[in-house]
This record gives structure tokens, sequence and C-alpha cells, in this order.
């Protein structure tokens, strides 16, 4: 089932530092735009994997597809990265072959990681935004990246908007 909230798209372009440091991912959204700086270190396969979608446009009129916000007993995320609206049409964004998990990092507020099934080597092209600490998760999800700056306004504000079954 597609928990949407439709009013949210987003674009992600991974910005090659222009100097040492490491990648940054602008998301752009109808609520703000953010950044996300990303750790090829803690997470180089997930980095990699995100930074082809994002380049090759894939990840261009995404929309939230699931959003966990509304329930305080479950985890707190918005997640993304499976769905384009084009036009008036929600369709799969076509993914490539999975890739193994890399888990490492807690799954902390602001963090950005890999979406997959039961499966913990499935991710592919759906990632997530820890809108809290979600301490259950860790270890069991590709963690790599972190918004920074003013982004977890606008991570907040997209959990806040209603969710449409």
């Amino acid at each position: 089932m597609l928990r949407a909230a439709l009013t949210v798209t987003l674009a992600a372009l991974v910005i090659s530092a222009t100097h040492a440091g490491p990648p940054i991912a602008r998301f752009q959204s109808v609520l703000g735009d953010f950044d996300v700086v990303l750790d090829p270190e803690a997470a180089p396969i997930s980095v990699s994997n995100f930074a082809a979608y994002a380049n090759r446009g894939d990840y261009d009129n995404t929309i939230i597809h699931r959003s966990t916000t509304g329930d305080p007993l479950d985890i707190q995320i918005v997640q993304g990265g499976g769905f384009q609206l084009v036009t008036t049409n929600i369709l799969p964004v076509p993914a490539d072959p999975p890739i193994p998990l890399e888990a490492g990092l807690p799954n902390s507020r602001g963090t950005l990681a890999m979406a997959r099934t039961s499966d913990p080597d499935s991710a592919t092209s759906q990632w997530y935004f820890n809108v809290t600490d979600n301490p259950g998760l860790d270890f069991n999800y590709a963690v790599f990246g972190q918004v920074i700056g003013a982004g977890m306004s606008v991570v907040e504000a997209i959990g806040g908007v209603t969710v449409y079954n």
C-alpha cells in the first residue's frame, strides 16, 4: 500500500565538493530546499548507489511515499526514492540491482539511510530520513548521510504533511 504525502516532490543532485570534503546532496522540495552531507567512509556502496540514481535524474519529481510521523508509537521516518510523479501518474523509479547492507552508523535524528525489504541486502533506490532517533533501526539499515544546516526544519515539515492511503 502506498502511504503518500503527494504534495511533496523532491529532486536530489549530488554536488561534487570543490574542496577535499565529502559529497553533498541537495534536496529540493515544495516545502524548501536542504542539503545532506554524504558519508562515503561509513557507507561507500550506499553513497555510490544513491549518487548514481541522483545524477541520472531518477530522483527528479519523486514523492515522499511513506511517512510514519503520525503514529507516536512507530518509528519516525519519511521515505522516498521509490516513486515519481509523472503528470498525474505515480510510477516506480526503475531499480538497479540491490546492494549489500552497510550498517554501522546509528539511525539518529537527521540521518539519511537506505530503505530495504526484510532481506538485509535488498536496498535499491529507496531511502528515508530519520525524523527522530530510531534506535530500533540501528545496525539493520545503512545510514549514509546527515542533514546539515537548517534542513531538519524542512524534513520535519515534510513529516507534518497529511498522509493519504
